[in-house]
């Protein structure tokens, strides 16, 4: 795995339009195969910094994405770089190296802490909108920025019902956290009417279901491990009905989505 980090140095006037013409970059990095995580951030402190932080799985696709020349007028507004790339050989923790008693196995060996957290601001636009229903899904934390470990989405409810059916994971913990409104969440036994500081845990292979019968609602998604639930989500907001069935099947079953006949649900 390569890990950058470091900081490039601006006029402090010009910082905005750094930071911004620095976003399709990150766009397009983080789309990237190989990419785990990319991110440029304002420094709080000094006006002329701008931080970053990213992680590749490999170095051959990390100069197949320079090599794409997405800096564009980004380049011309850099005073200085401050820059350090470092290769981690995964391997050398050891899968057997136990954490503290109740903890994990360690997945970090080295003496000390690195530079590597990431922020999402409130104000940041969603990622994906469903033009049917007014949804908004922001990707807080996609499985391939955490290392598999997890994903955390910010899924907004436009207000027409919506939401799916009984179904279940086989790789999979899903749980959801209600924020505003209420969310009818089946629990494998009933619908349940969940509002703000309701949370649902549901394990692998357990059955669900959510919708909003009641107009807006919000909540957080939150997937364990992190699989890529991006291009499901994407899928789905794209639209299915040019799909024949044997192509939803396949589509469901990329995506783990094992749906429940009605006549197979619990009164």
């Amino acid at each position: 795995m390569i890990i950058i980090t470091g900081h490039l140095t601006v006029d402090p006037v010009r910082r905005d339009r750094a930071l911004a013409l620095s976003a399709d970059a990150v766009a397009q990095a983080r789309r990237a195969e190989g990419c785990l995580h990319f991110a440029v951030s304002a420094d709080p402190i000094d006006p002329a910094r701008i931080n970053v932080a990213e992680r590749w799985t490999d170095r051959v696709l990390l100069q197949r994405f320079r090599g794409q020349g997405t800096e564009g007028d980004l380049a011309d507004l850099i005073i200085s770089a401050d820059v350090s790339e470092n290769e981690v050989n995964e391997n050398e923790v050891s899968e057997n190296e136990a954490g503290p008693p109740g903890y994990p196995p360690v997945i970090h060996s080295g003496d000390h802490g690195q530079i590597s957290a990431w922020a999402r601001t409130a104000d940041a636009a969603a990622d994906l909108v469903y033009e049917n229903s007014g949804n908004r899904v922001t990707y807080l934390a996609r499985g391939s920025e955490t290392g598999g470990t997890y994903g955390l989405y910010h899924w907004q409810f436009g207000g027409p019902p919506s939401g799916p059916e009984p179904h279940f994971h086989r790789t999979l913990t899903e749980s959801f956290y209600v924020l505003s409104g209420t969310v009818t969440i089946f629990d494998g036994r009933r619908w349940r009417d969940c509002g703000a500081g309701d949370f649902v845990h549901v394990p692998a292979g357990g059955v669900h279901g959510f919708r909003n019968n009641d107009g807006p609602a919000r909540m957080l998604l939150h997937f364990a491990p992190g699989g890529r639930r991006e291009p499901y989500f994407e899928g789905l907001a794209d639209g299915l009905g040019d799909l024949s069935p044997s192509e939803i099947d396949a589509f469901m079953a990329a995506h783990d989505n094992i749906w429940v006949p009605a006549g197979d649900l619990n009164d």
